[in-house]
């Protein structure tokens, strides 16, 4: 078949528990071990740190060997590996010899998509071994080679755009706080630059790393960038919102928030349960978000446009967070773009922060105008008052 399957259906799975057990011992199992992957609990997503084998099987009756590609879109996997075990379907031996392959990866999908080989008049059995926090949710899609190469390039394409309209952004606003100093624009490319790290990071680029990375680092490096990214953004509206001149209590709140989400990573490191790390970042982020809001809906000072855009641009990613995460407790399985949906948010947010600042500029222009104006009107009424005096 030609086009995406996504094969949780097919899929059926086996917890070692604290067991590591090799690609052999996997394939001698009894049947028995296996459960089909409606039965896995989702409550292993926040849990510690887990592998868990999947397996399915691909009838290949055609005349033709045919070649499909093996994805995983779990970006939180830490380490997953697949095997394929083939055998001749036509053959007058039944006990035909099985040949057992390591899959390897797909130069153009990172290193969590592999190539299948499928003989002529074969039957393949794959065993894909998955490993992390979050590794319970595991959505396998099988494509042919021509609609995989398809949906790289359409998703290369996608992330091209978004990263460079970000990188525009970003520069367009750092030019502006080299010329004005102004630490708001510099807390912006700060931002622009956090999510530029966090996309190249869960495309899997970093997988050139991990021969010099453990699974545990590779993971952290995953689990900091939403933390950065957080933090610029609370930094970020801050600044805006002249917090330490208006809101001086309520500053002091979302300082102790920044500290308390850099706390959370440091715990990560040193081994704190995801299961209650992630509770707490949440309350965290949430109770940032609240504050934030009420501070634009109070707000006099600032333009209502340059206010809208600060809403949007906090709520976008918001909503996009709340869809990962059903994602993550397995409300619903998404197809391989679901990710594009965090990317487009985090455009569409760097876009309404940087009309919110460019509608400050024009109204600080605006005021400026209107003070050198007052100011030249009251000059010329003085020189006028003074005319009048001298000549009396």
């Amino acid at each position: 078949q030609h086009g995406q399957v996504l094969l949780n259906e097919a899929l059926e799975f086996y917890n070692p528990g604290l067991q590591e057990p090799d690609i052999d011992t996997i394939r001698q199992l009894d049947n028995s071990a296996w459960h089909p992957v409606s039965e896995l609990s989702h409550k292993q997503t926040l849990s510690s740190r887990h592998t868990l084998w999947f397996r399915f099987t691909i009838y290949h009756q055609s005349d033709q060997m045919q070649s499909l590609v093996l994805k995983t879109i779990n970006p939180m996997v830490d380490n997953f590996e697949s095997y394929s075990v083939t055998q001749k379907t036509n053959s007058r031996d039944d006990n035909s010899i099985a040949i057992l392959n390591q899959l390897v990866p797909q130069s153009t999908g990172g290193a969590n998509s592999f190539i299948i080989k499928l003989p002529e008049h074969s039957y393949t059995t794959i065993y894909a071994k998955s490993s992390g926090f979050n590794s319970a949710y595991a959505p396998l899609n099988l494509y042919s080679q021509h609609e995989f190469n398809k949906e790289q390039y359409t998703l290369q394409l996608f992330h091209n755009i978004i990263a460079g309209s970000i990188v525009g952004l970003s520069l367009y606003i750092l030019l502006l706080g080299i010329k004005t100093r102004q630490t708001i624009y510099f807390a912006y490319s700060t931002l622009g630059i956090c999510n530029l790290i966090g996309m190249v990071t869960y495309q899997n680029t970093f997988t050139l790393l991990n021969d010099f990375l453990s699974d545990q680092w590779r993971s952290s490096v995953l689990m900091l960038m939403p933390l950065l990214i957080t933090c610029s953004v609370i930094y970020f509206c801050q600044l805006f919102l002249d917090t330490i001149k208006n809101k001086k209590p309520i500053n002091d709140v979302l300082n102790v928030h920044i500290a308390i989400i850099l706390l959370i990573f440091i715990a990560y490191i040193l081994g704190a349960p995801i299961k209650i790390i992630v509770p707490i970042y949440t309350i965290i982020t949430l109770s940032s978000v609240s504050i934030i809001i009420y501070l634009c809906i109070t707000d006099k000072i600032n333009k209502k446009g340059s206010i809208a855009m600060i809403l949007t641009g906090i709520i976008l990613p918001l909503l996009s967070g709340i869809f990962i995460l059903l994602i993550a407790l397995g409300t619903f399985t998404p197809s391989s773009m679901h990710s594009e949906v965090t990317q487009a948010s985090t455009a569409l947010q760097m876009m309404a922060f940087a009309i919110a600042i460019t509608i400050q500029i024009q109204e600080l222009h605006i005021k400026n105008y209107q003070q050198k104006k007052s100011a030249k009107e009251a000059r010329i009424i003085s020189d006028s008052h003074d005319r009048l005096l001298a000549h009396l």
